[in-house]
């Protein structure tokens, strides 16, 4: 600017076309600033979005092996407890040959 600070004449046009400028220019390095933080921002949702995605894929094959779990143990069920009833019948058995 063309006045001193402790000066009491008022800015010049030229003074305010400068400080306009200057103003223009903040304001276009802080936009491209956000344009900046904006595409990392995007980069981050993409990843994220892909690690969603591949969690989403994991729960899909957990709940496939609980159901496989499931199964395995219902079939098993009846199998156990006629190994416990045959178990049981064989003691039962030692014991009046003793």
């Amino acid at each position: 600017m063309n006045q001193d600070s402790n000066s009491k004449v008022p800015a010049t046009r030229q003074d305010i076309d400068d400080l306009a400028g200057a103003i223009t220019q903040l304001a276009t390095s802080v936009d491209d600033g956000f344009g900046q933080v904006n595409k990392r921002l995007d980069g981050v949702d993409n990843r994220l979005e892909g690690v969603e995605n591949r969690l989403d894929g994991v729960e899909g094959r957990l709940d496939n092996v609980e159901s496989t779990v499931n199964r395995i143990e219902s079939k098993l069920d009846p199998t156990i407890e006629r190994v416990d009833d045959h178990a049981i019948r064989i003691s039962r058995f030692e014991q009046k040959v003793v």
